[in-house]
């Protein structure tokens, strides 16, 4: 589904990401982690074409990312960051309805099927009973639910979602991730996303890419990856790992801080 070869990224001068390479299978929810500074969100935006990279390739579905137009990558791939705006009298209905704008031309109105996918849209994120409010008026979970809508609507085959937990409360941020993988199971979604919760990183994720100074340290399955030899090295932080009652899950419990 995605493909990054030999990825380097910066802004400026300053190269954040070298050398960076890996594959995303579809279907996949892929979390990448590591501390603040280390190329998360970096990645993700040059994914996303947010960002121009300095060399490297990036592939989706076996197609150069740089040969495809703003309309093509649109409707192929969804990318939220942290910080998402729009006019604050918008209601929700209005912010989904845009998601249907890159299989639209110039001069073309929203027909019937865009709008039997908008309230799709709004089902699968269970916001349809708040589609007339404004966005101003919703709480943070509400309104990441919208902005998922919106990016639902576009009908995209990949979900790119940059801290989609940030300013959330832990029972929003539980809903968020929920939502994120109901979808991805029920729509074979592949999700690319920037995570920095180890516990929800391991929970929710097939694969996690560890990162560190632009680097990945290391890539698999959570329960395969995720030490605490590389925890101390990539955080610098001691912790204890524990296996939950299904035995599935893993807890990470911070003991202390390496200087």
């Amino acid at each position: 589904m995605l493909k990054i070869n030999d990825l380097s990224v910066g802004y400026g001068n300053r190269t954040i990401v070298q050398n960076f390479n890996t594959n995303i299978k579809k279907g996949d929810i892929v979390t990448i982690i590591g501390p603040n500074g280390s190329g998360k969100s970096t990645v993700l935006k040059a994914i996303g074409r947010l960002l121009k990279w300095q060399n490297g390739c990036i592939y989706l579905d076996g197609k150069s990312v740089m040969d495809m137009n703003n309309k093509e990558i649109a409707r192929t791939m969804a990318c939220l960051s942290q910080h998402n705006s729009c006019p604050s009298d918008m209601t929700v209905r209005q912010l989904v309805t845009f998601g249907r704008h890159p299989h639209k031309g110039w001069f073309q109105s929203i027909k019937e099927d865009d709008e039997d996918i908008i309230n799709w849209a709004l089902e699968s994120t269970n916001i349809l009973k708040l589609q007339e409010k404004k966005l101003i008026n919703l709480s943070g979970g509400e309104r990441q639910r919208a902005w998922i809508a919106m990016a639902l609507a576009q009908k995209p085959k990949v979900l790119l979602l940059d801290e989609p937990t940030t300013y959330l409360d832990v029972s929003n941020q539980i809903e968020i991730l929920e939502l994120v993988q109901q979808l991805n199971k029920s729509m074979d979604l592949t999700v690319v996303m920037v995570l920095h919760d180890l516990n929800q990183a391991a929970k929710y994720s097939h694969r996690v890419l560890v990162v560190k100074n632009g680097d990945i340290q290391v890539e698999g399955s959570p329960k395969a990856v995720l030490s605490r030899e590389l925890i101390r090295h990539v955080y610098k932080v001691d912790m204890d790992i524990l296996q939950g009652v299904s035995g599935e899950e893993l807890i990470f419990i911070p003991k202390r801080v390496y200087k």
